[in-house]
């Protein structure tokens, strides 16, 4: 099992709030990407690598880091495909966003999940734990049968972005893809949640925005007080 960590991202809606880059701002006195990287290396997964920039932050303690070639065209879609040397053509690949706080629980059943095809984690909705009203996805997991596909996909999807069919070429949009939507259905079509679609609603988050981490500190903070 090869666990990646996409921390690729420009990070310009976030800026530098805090004073940090979104992947090192801390929950509960930890950087949220070495939060992930712990809780990994607790369920056993040792093989970690780090997809983010020539910065000694992104590789606490030795962790592997993979400094990707940034692509002309800007799309989401890219933080997949500069990782597509490292996917495990021999075993499991999980691709987390590292801009995410995970629960242990979440860590837990990503890890422990024994579907041998392509699955994505994330929450289908609004959360009543972080307040953030939209869905969210936080990870994939896929094989080397997968591969194919996948890559295919992705390219699909950048092209799209350019076309604008695709908005940013978001985890939704990929899931959409992937689920055969082609085209300006891609931007029009609902988000799909079907069999490949594993729910996580706790407090694992997507911290974009500035205010995507202030609205989850107040609420974690409420919680911690009542």
């Amino acid at each position: 099992m090869r666990a990646i960590i996409i921390a690729a991202g420009e990070g310009s809606r976030w800026g530098d709030y805090t004073g940090v880059p979104k992947h090192l701002v801390k929950v509960d006195g930890e950087p949220i990407l070495y939060r992930t990287i712990r809780l990994l290396k607790e369920n056993s997964v040792n093989e970690i690598i780090v997809v983010g920039p020539l910065d000694s932050r992104y590789n606490p303690n030795g962790v592997n880091l993979f400094v990707p070639v940034k692509h002309q065209e800007y799309a989401d879609a890219d933080k997949f495909l500069s990782s597509e040397i490292l996917w495990n053509h021999v075993g499991r690949t999980i691709t987390l966003f590292g801009d995410v706080f995970f629960s242990k629980d979440a860590i837990t059943k990503i890890v422990s999940n024994n579907r041998t095809s392509w699955t994505v984690f994330g929450r289908s909705g609004r959360s009543e734990f972080t307040g953030t009203p939209y869905g969210e996805i936080f990870a994939h997991s896929f094989f080397p049968n997968d591969i194919p596909k996948h890559k295919e996909c992705l390219n699909i999807l950048v092209d799209a972005v350019k076309a604008k069919d695709a908005k940013k070429g978001n985890g939704w949009e990929h899931y959409k893809v992937m689920r055969g939507v082609r085209g300006r259905d891609i931007k029009k079509s609902k988000n799909i949640i079907d069999e490949n679609f594993i729910e996580i609603d706790d407090w694992t988050e997507d911290f974009d925005f500035p205010e995507d981490y202030d609205r989850f500190i107040e609420r974690r903070n409420h919680k911690d007080k009542q």
